[in-house]
C-alpha cells in the first residue's frame, strides 16, 4: 500500500508542475475546464450527485472525454477561445447518432 500511495504523489506532483506550468502560458480558461472535469471525475460515482446511477454518467464522460478535451487543446495552443474547432470535432459524433437512430 505504500509503494501506491508513492506513486501516488509522485503523479500528482508531476501533474501539478505541469498543470501549473499551463496556467502560466494560457491563464484561467484552463482552470475553469480543469475544475469543470475535475467535479465531473468526483461526482460520477460520489454521493450526493452520482452521476452515472442518475443516467448522467455517458453524458458527462462524453464531454469530459470528446468536447473539453478539444477546447483545451485548442485553447493552449491558440491562447483564444473558438468554437469552430468543436463543431468540426463534433461532426462524427453526429453522424453516428444520425445513423444509429
Amino acid at each position: 500500500m505504500n509503494q501506491v500511495l508513492a506513486a501516488i504523489i509522485v503523479c500528482l506532483g508531476i501533474s501539478l508542475i505541469f498543470g501549473i506550468y499551463i496556467f502560466l502560458q494560457v491563464g484561467m480558461p484552463i482552470v475553469w475546464m480543469v475544475l469543470v472535469g475535475t467535479l465531473i471525475v468526483f461526482f460520477y460515482t460520489s454521493p450526493p450527485v452520482m452521476l452515472n446511477y442518475r443516467g448522467l454518467g455517458e453524458t458527462a464522460i462524453f464531454l469530459a472525454f470528446g468536447p473539453m478535451i478539444v477546447i483545451g487543446v485548442f485553447v493552449d495552443l491558440a491562447r483564444t477561445i473558438k468554437w469552430e474547432p468543436e463543431l468540426v470535432s463534433s461532426m462524427p459524433e453526429v453522424f453516428q447518432w444520425v445513423l444509429c437512430s
